[in-house]
């Protein structure tokens, strides 16, 4: 039956959205490994996180930005 699924429940609730985008570099080497992989080298790396919730809380907020950000 269409319109009766998990997703279309979802869709009717209000969410309140958190995101942090955040970046860092990081380097390592390959240990006992033959090839290029073996000398130091580093990647940057993206992270998003997304938190969703239903209610806000007293204060008016989802969650403390600052301990999303720390964690």
């Amino acid at each position: 039956m269409a319109g009766s699924g998990e997703g279309d429940r979802i869709l009717n609730q209000r969410l309140f959205e958190v995101k942090v985008i955040s970046s860092f570099a990081a380097a390592h080497n390959l240990k006992d490994f033959r090839g290029k992989c073996e000398n130091l080298h580093g990647h940057n790396w993206k992270v998003e996180v997304v938190l969703r919730g239903k209610s806000l809380e007293s204060n008016g907020i989802l969650v403390d930005f600052g301990e999303v950000k720390a964690a």
